[in-house]
């Protein structure tokens, strides 16, 4: 179980963590403050490490869900920062349908990172693009679309698509 710690006060936040770890938990997850929000990528982080920090022996998932929380913060510049800041960085629950930056996640890295899609508009989608799993109302279902998204031709599919993603790229560099 990935416990959510978030709260309206960090203090809140540091305390549930805290909690999470003694109870049990696998994880914890926290989305950005709803009132005093981040200024910048540079605060997110901050605000995610001191959290973090006080469950090290979990994995800490940052919640990415704009429609409640008004965040609109690059996602990739997140990860360049707590990649080298939170040891315990597991990933990232995305919930909005920007699938491209979804899509850069995933990649940062060679896949560093979970991603998990939160979104059951696009679920299937996220699961085409390598989602780890979906968290949402349609989570009873997940398995059945992901047994059909692990067969071979899918998984071709996908390979085929990132290489010529790579390719692109690299073509680009040297117009």
């Amino acid at each position: 179980m990935i416990a959510h710690i978030g709260a309206t006060g960090i203090e809140d936040s540091k305390e549930l963590a805290r909690h999470a770890f003694k109870s049990g938990a696998w994880g914890i997850g926290v989305m950005n403050p709803v009132f005093f929000k981040p200024a910048g990528v540079e605060d997110l982080a901050d605000y995610c490490k001191e959290i973090a920090d006080c469950a090290p022996e979990l994995p800490f998932y940052f919640y990415h869900i704009p429609a409640f929380t008004g965040d609109t913060l690059p996602l990739v510049p997140l990860l360049k920062i707590v990649s080298k800041t939170i040891p315990n960085f597991g990933g990232i629950k995305y919930t909005h349908e920007n699938l491209y930056q979804f899509n850069q996640c995933m990649q940062f890295e060679n896949g560093k990172f979970e991603m998990l899609h939160g979104q059951d508009e696009t679920l299937i989608l996220g699961l085409t693009l390598g989602a780890k799993g979906g968290v949402g109302e349609l989570i009873i279902i997940v398995s059945l679309f992901t047994e059909v998204l692990s067969m071979p031709l899918m998984i071709l599919i996908w390979q085929k698509q990132k290489s010529s993603r790579t390719n692109l790229r690299s073509s680009l560099i040297y117009l």
